[in-house]
């Protein structure tokens, strides 16, 4: 749809400029209501709101251009309406709904007026409102076949590229008004702003809008009914933008401060040995639970190793449970240490090891004791060579201060904000596109 900007008179032999801000009143030529013209001198076609006629009301004799059309319909912001917007005071004179090219999906625009600061557009689409202002620009065709736009240093991208057609107006407008026009509609956004394009053969009108809360709408206009948001708006501000940045800058800090107390930690709490022990085993025991002598630990992680010194080709199983004196909270763990060594063809082999160890985390402080059951291949009931008359075995148990997996953990905990505001971001950006690209 052509719109000229419109500061305008409508020329002689119309109805007139009248007074700021006072309407005309004239009877319709079709019906006989009563049409308000509430910016005469500027509108060329107004429509009647009772038979819904279209009327040329710059010409002198009211010539009319459709005679009581099926696409007349009510405003929903009531013709007439004023309110104030950014410190300007606006009045509703004229009313398009249009819809693209399937025709399943329409949008509000509605046409205010102001004596001295002209015409701006208020849409609504979705349940989002923005308000634009037509643009003087030479920007050729050619360019709107780009993916991108830069224009008062903000890179717009192309969003939606699709058909616009008139199917119902109300009120008065300062352009020509024809019922299933229909143009290419171009929409490029920078949110909260979008720059609009509408093509026909003869000319490309440009718009910029900025992006309203449907609140502020309701408060300023007082609509009829406000259609809920039930998507992301093409230039809706998006609530995470600016956030994943800061975020991400804050959880490095703290990762970092985590890092150098950890290290400030292992520097001041060395590991340290809470207990240590030397036993043998022998056929007598190998069926018997042996237990220790209490010990302390102070928390945090807690290494147990397991040393058998002299074996040789056998294998020990060690079964390891570490027991609060107070609480009888238990944590186990089984240790499998095994060693073989021989010649083979003259060659010299061996394979596993003598001892082992495990890592127990996050252990409360207190007062612990070990149960420890031990097997010998060699000493089982079932092994068929001799039986040794002993294996030795060396525990021992250490604690300190952190681990790597405490680290670890809390690095993660650290990331798990930060990255959910960048998803979110990323989400609500990718549901914009999914919505509204066309």
């Amino acid at each position: 749809m052509a719109r000229p900007e419109g500061r305008q008179p409508a020329g002689a032999g119309g109805l007139g400029v009248s007074a700021p801000g006072k309407p005309r009143l004239f009877d319709c030529p079709v019906c006989g209501g009563t049409v308000t013209l509430r910016a005469a001198g500027h509108s060329l076609d107004a429509a009647c709101t009772f038979c819904g006629s279209l009327i040329d009301v710059s010409n002198e004799n009211l010539r009319v251009i459709i005679e009581a059309h099926d696409a007349a319909m009510k405003s929903p912001i009531a013709l007439g309406t004023r309110g104030r917007l950014h410190g300007i005071d606006w009045e509703v004179i004229g009313y398009v709904l249009k819809t693209e090219g399937s025709r399943t999906y329409r949008w509000d625009e509605y046409l205010l007026f102001n004596p001295w600061h002209g015409f701006r557009f208020l849409s609504q689409s979705g349940g989002h409102w923005s308000l634009s202002r037509l643009l003087k620009r030479d920007i050729k065709s050619t360019r709107l076949l780009d993916s991108t736009l830069a224009f008062e240093g903000e890179n717009y991208r192309r969003l939606i590229d699709g058909d616009a057609i008139v199917v119902a107006v109300a009120g008065e407008f300062y352009w020509r008004v024809t019922y299933q026009e229909q143009v290419r509609a171009i929409d490029y956004v920078a949110p909260p702003k979008m720059l609009s394009f509408e093509l026909n053969e003869n000319e490309i009108n440009v718009s910029l809008g900025d992006y309203l809360e449907p609140e502020l709408v309701r408060e300023v206009f007082k609509p009829k009914s406000m259609p809920a948001r039930t998507t992301v708006g093409a230039n809706q501000p998006s609530p995470y933008k600016g956030k994943a940045k800061p975020m991400a800058v804050i959880g490095a800090i703290a990762a970092s401060v985590l890092i150098m107390a950890s290290a400030v930690l292992w520097l001041l709490y060395p590991e340290r040995v809470a207990f240590q022990q030397r036993y043998v085993l022998t056929p007598a025991l190998a069926n018997q639970t042996i237990t220790t002598d209490p010990f302390a630990l102070n928390g945090g992680a807690v290494d147990i190793e397991v040393e058998t010194p002299g074996l040789n080709n056998d294998w020990v199983e060690v079964g390891i449970a570490l027991v609060e004196e107070n609480t009888d909270d238990s944590y186990s763990l089984v240790e499998a240490i095994e060693y073989y060594q021989g010649y083979d063809g003259g060659e010299y082999w061996s394979e596993g090891a003598t001892g082992t160890w495990s890592s127990l985390s996050s252990i409360p402080p207190g007062t612990y004791r070990l149960l420890i059951d031990a097997e010998v291949g060699s000493m089982a009931p079932s092994a068929a060579a001799p039986r040794p008359a002993a294996q030795e075995l060396h525990i021992a148990v250490r604690d300190s201060a952190a681990t790597y997996g405490t680290l670890v953990m809390a690095l993660l905990l650290l990331a798990l904000w930060p990255a959910w505001t960048v998803y979110r971001a990323l989400s609500f950006e990718w549901r914009r596109w999914r919505d509204n690209a066309g």
